[in-house]
This record gives structure tokens, sequence and C-alpha cells, in this order.
């Protein structure tokens, strides 16, 4: 997918179409540095860049975003001081490479943003999500729920094939509450998921229900009733849950086998850390007889895109003899 720079939230069209030229006059950027050499105080302030780190535009010369954010005033402070150099034809005093990797900015080490973190400031500087979708992680999940995409549903209506009642998933990226005549409040909320855009309409009841749910950033799972009506089919939502709560609900939890004693503690650790779910750990710990000896955790998960590809565990980096990972289905 290609998208404009200027269309980059708070960078500025103007600015962008003279990084733009530079570029195609001199070539593509060689490194960070090459960048901000080249570049005009007037197309790199703090605003444009930030707002070009967050959409992933420096990417392909450093991909760890949070670590140029974390170093934005080293950065600025590193150009002006080009600039100084190049003004007075005086050496560069900053030439040379160091330790850090990036020819001669010597940045503070960061780790990168979590993939839900980097994609919400991604969509903050967007207002789309680009690179990738808080569901892409979901998706074993989704079809057991016969949730279908917004796609999906654009061809069943296409098709005349499209049932009067469909689960879709999303992520909320507006809302509207209006009032009627009646003072009923109601909402046209908008979600995407990994293939599109499409809004749903929650009347009062429902709207009462769910108002915590939109205010919070997880997906959402919404049950809807579809209307074909003479201005296009609408979407009217009968029950809103968060969607991790529909799978930990779908799922009677997770079991793993244990090669050993050794990691339990730090797996009780982890399933800790997580905070409270809905979904059980079973353990069951493989004896060198070749017998194995059932155990349970005291901490319930939300058994989501965590399940069934140990995602927790994952994250966290264990050191940890995981023989299988098995899904109990409710």
């Amino acid at each position: 997918m290609r998208y404009a720079l200027g269309a980059i939230k708070n960078v500025g069209s103007d600015a962008m179409t003279r990084l733009v030229d530079i570029r195609q006059d001199a070539g593509p950027f060689s490194s960070l540095e090459d960048l901000l050499r080249r570049l005009p105080r007037e197309v790199i302030n703090r605003r444009q860049m930030e707002g070009l780190v967050r959409a992933g535009a420096f990417d392909s010369l450093h991909p760890n975003r949070r670590e140029l954010i974390e170093n934005m005033d080293l950065l600025l402070s590193h150009a002006d001081a080009m600039r100084r150099e190049a003004e007075s034809n005086q050496d560069n005093l900053f030439g040379g490479t160091d330790e850090t990797g990036i020819d001669g900015i010597r940045l503070r080490p960061e780790n990168d943003w979590a993939a839900m973190d980097r994609l919400k400031e991604e969509f903050d500087a967007l207002g789309l999500y680009l690179s990738a979708h808080p569901l892409d992680s979901y998706a074993s999940q989704l079809s057991r729920l016969r949730i279908v995409t917004h796609a999906a549903l654009v061809e069943m209506l296409e098709t005349g094939r499209a049932p009067q009642r469909v689960n879709l998933a999303g992520s909320v990226t507006s809302k509207q509450i209006r009032v009627s005549q009646r003072g009923n409040r109601f909402a046209f909320v908008q979600l995407t998921d990994q293939t599109g855009v499409f809004e749903v309409t929650m009347f009062s009841d429902v709207l009462a229900e769910a108002m915590t749910l939109l205010e919070s950033e997880k997906p959402l799972l919404i049950s809807a009733n579809l209307k074909v009506e003479d201005n296009g089919p609408r979407l009217l939502a009968a029950r809103v849950q968060y969607l991790d709560d529909a799978i930990a609900a779908w799922h009677g939890g997770v079991a793993l086998w244990v090669q050993d004693e050794i990691p339990l503690t730090a797996l009780k650790d982890v399933l800790r850390k997580e905070g409270p779910g809905k979904a059980e750990v079973n353990y069951s710990l493989i004896m060198a007889e070749g017998n194995w000896r059932p155990g349970k955790f005291p901490a319930r998960v939300n058994c989501a895109s965590n399940c069934g590809d140990a995602g927790i565990f994952k994250r966290q980096e264990l050191k940890v003899n995981l023989w299988e990972w098995v899904i109990f289905l409710a």
C-alpha cells in the first residue's frame, strides 16, 4: 500500500513536497545522518520528525521507532550542528562512526514499542493501520467465532447471500453520539478490521451497555442485525463485547506440557503479570519415567491471541521447555 507523506498528521504538505523533491534530486537517503544533513530546518522540525517516525517513514533507515522518539533532542541537535558546519565550511566535528551503529549519532538505547503500542502510535499519525492491524494476532481464533470480515460481508451483499445476523470484529476508530427526538441516545460507531472500515449503529439500550467498551482500545466483537434498505445496508448492533472475553468464553482454558519443574515458577509469575482473565491454565508435568502429573495455575488469563501460539510466553522470552501446547475447547 502506498501512502502519501503529506497525508501524515502534523507534517505539512509543503514540507513533505520539499522532502520528496530533495530525495528525487539527489537520490534516496542512505542513512539517518544523510537525511539530517540534506534536509533544511523547515522540513525536519520536532513535530514533523515525530510524525514521520510514528508513521514508520524512517523504518528503512532505523526500524526502532521508540528509540528515535526518545532521542529526538539529540537528532535535532545533530542536524543543527551539521548545518552550522556546512555554513561555516568547518570540519564536521561529528564525523566518524561510533559503536551505536548509526553513523556519527550516539543514540541512547531504548527497547522498541510493543506491537500494540507501535500500532497505536502509527494509527495516531496516519488515522489508519498501515503496517499491521490489531486483529492480525487473532487470525486463528476469528473463524471459530464465525466472525466475518468487512470485505467478506460486502461480497455476501453483492451476491445476495448475506445473513440477517453477522458477527464482526474490529477496533474503534471514531464514534458520533446523537440524541433522538424522544431523548434517547444512539451512536454511529466506525470500526476497522484487516480488510476495511465499517459503521455500526447502536441504539440506546446497546449503547448504554457498550459505552465503557467503546472508550477502550481493545478489539471488539459486534453481533449485529443486517438491514438492507433503499439507501444501502445498515448494521444494527445487538451485542457488544471485548473480543478477548468472547474467545475466553469459547475456550475452556489452556493446557501445556512441561518436561521439568524448573520453569513452573517463571510461568506462574508471567501469568500473574498478565492480569486477570477467564481461561484456566492447566499443565501436565512430564516425569522421567514417561508418566505425567497434572497441575493447575491459580491465575486465569485472557485466552485470545495469547493462547493458541503461546503468545504470553513468547513475549516474555522465557527459556521454558514447552513440549506441546493444547487448546481445550469449551
